[in-house]
C-alpha cells in the first residue's frame, strides 16, 4: 500500500521544502482551488485551497496532502482458502468497513446397494477481533457450515436426508442462515445441493461526496444431483463456491426389458453454509485492529457408492471490504 506523506502539523515550521516534498510544488499560487485531504481526523476530510484573489500563505499547508490517503477496496479482499488462521489488519478508510463471510457446504451423500454412507459436514467459518466485543456484543462472528448429505441404501431407507442449513451466529441483521439439502424421493436419483446466501451490495461513497453501487457476492450453487429414474448410476456435482452443498448421488441397478424395476438408492444433498456480516461506520473501528479468521472447508461427498458418490461442498470464504 502506498504511504501519503503529509505536511507538518499546526505549531511546526513549513516552508518550501514541505511544499516541495508533499505536493510536489513549489509556488503557492499553483496550489490554489485544489483539492487537499486533513490530516487532523481519521477520515482524512477533504478541502480545497483558496480561489484565486483568496488571501494564501505557507500556514493552509499545516497537515495536508494531495493524494487521497484512503485506497478503496470495494472488491474486496477475498480469501477463500482453508487451512489455519490468518489475520488481518484494519487499513484506513472513510465511510464503512464490511466483514462477510460464508460457512463451507457439506458434501452430497452416496446411494449405495450395500450400505448407508453420508456426505461430511462442512467446515465453519469465522472472523474474530482478539478480546474487542465488536461483533454484535460478541469477539467473534460465526458462519457455520452446512450438513453433509444422507446416504441411501438399497435394502434399508433408499432415501437420504438433505443435509441442514449453515447457521450465522453475532452477524448483523443482513446475515441469513444457508439452505439446506434435497431430500431425495426414491425415483433412482439423488437430492441437490443447498445453495449459499449472496453477500449483500452497497452503495460506495467518494471523498468528492459522489456515490456508486456495488454488487453482492454470489453464493455457491448447489451441487446438482446424480441419477434419474431407469436410467444408470451417477455421481452428484460438487457445490459451488463458496459454500454451495454437493448433490447426492443416484445408484441403480438400471435393469431393462418387461422386468424394467431398478434397485435404487439415493444420497441427500449437502447443506449449504451459512453467510454472516457485519457493518462498521467511521466511528466504530479504529485503524489498526487485527482480525483473526478462519475459513471453513467443504464437506466431502460420500464416495462408498462407486459410481454414484456425493459430490463434495464448496470451501467457505472471507471477504473484506472499505471505503
Amino acid at each position: 500500500m502506498t504511504t501519503v506523506k503529509f505536511t507538518p502539523p499546526y505549531g511546526n515550521p513549513i516552508g518550501g521544502s514541505d511544499e516541495g516534498n508533499v505536493f510536489g510544488r513549489v509556488d503557492l499560487n499553483s496550489i490554489r482551488g485544489t483539492r487537499y485531504y486533513n490530516n487532523i481526523d481519521q477520515s482524512y476530510t477533504a478541502g480545497t485551497f483558496p480561489a484565486v484573489g483568496q488571501p494564501i500563505d505557507y500556514n493552509v499547508l499545516h497537515n495536508k496532502t494531495l493524494l487521497d490517503p484512503i485506497f478503496p477496496a470495494t472488491p474486496g479482499v477475498y480469501d477463500g482458502t482453508p487451512g489455519g488462521e490468518k489475520t488481518f489488519v484494519t487499513p484506513p478508510f472513510r465511510y464503512n468497513f464490511i466483514v462477510e463471510i460464508w460457512g463451507a457446504g457439506g458434501g452430497g451423500g452416496c446411494g449405495w446397494h450395500d450400505g448407508y454412507q453420508n456426505g461430511s459436514d462442512g467446515g465453519q467459518t469465522y472472523v474474530r477481533s482478539n478480546g474487542l466485543n465488536l461483533f454484535s456484543g460478541s469477539s467473534t462472528m460465526y458462519a457455520g457450515g452446512g450438513g453433509g448429505g444422507g446416504g441411501g441404501y438399497r435394502y434399508g431407507n433408499q432415501n437420504g436426508a438433505g443435509g441442514s442449513a449453515g447457521s450465522t451466529t453475532y452477524g448483523d441483521s443482513s446475515s441469513s442462515v444457508g439452505n439446506g439439502g434435497g431430500t431425495t424421493t426414491g425415483q433412482g436419483q439423488g437430492g441437490y445441493g443447498g445453495g449459499a446466501p449472496s453477500g449483500l451490495g452497497f452503495v460506495v461513497y467518494r471523498s468528492d461526496g459522489s456515490s456508486y453501487y456495488v454488487g453482492g457476492t454470489a453464493g455457491g450453487g448447489g451441487g446438482m444431483f446424480g441419477g434419474s429414474r431407469n436410467a444408470p448410476s451417477q455421481h452428484g456435482q460438487d457445490g459451488g463456491f463458496p459454500g454451495g452443498g454437493g448433490g447426492g448421488g443416484g445408484y441403480s441397478d438400471y435393469q431393462t426389458g418387461k422386468n424394467a424395476n431398478p434397485n435404487q438408492a439415493d444420497g441427500g444433498g449437502g447443506g449449504s453454509g451459512g453467510y454472516s456480516h457485519y457493518v462498521f461506520a467511521r466511528n466504530q473501528l479504529a485503524y489498526g485492529t487485527v482480525f483473526s479468521y478462519y475459513v471453513g472447508a467443504g464437506g466431502a461427498g460420500a464416495t462408498a457408492g462407486g459410481e454414484s458418490n456425493g459430490g463434495n461442498g464448496g470451501n467457505g470464504a472471507v471477504k473484506f471490504s472499505w471505503f
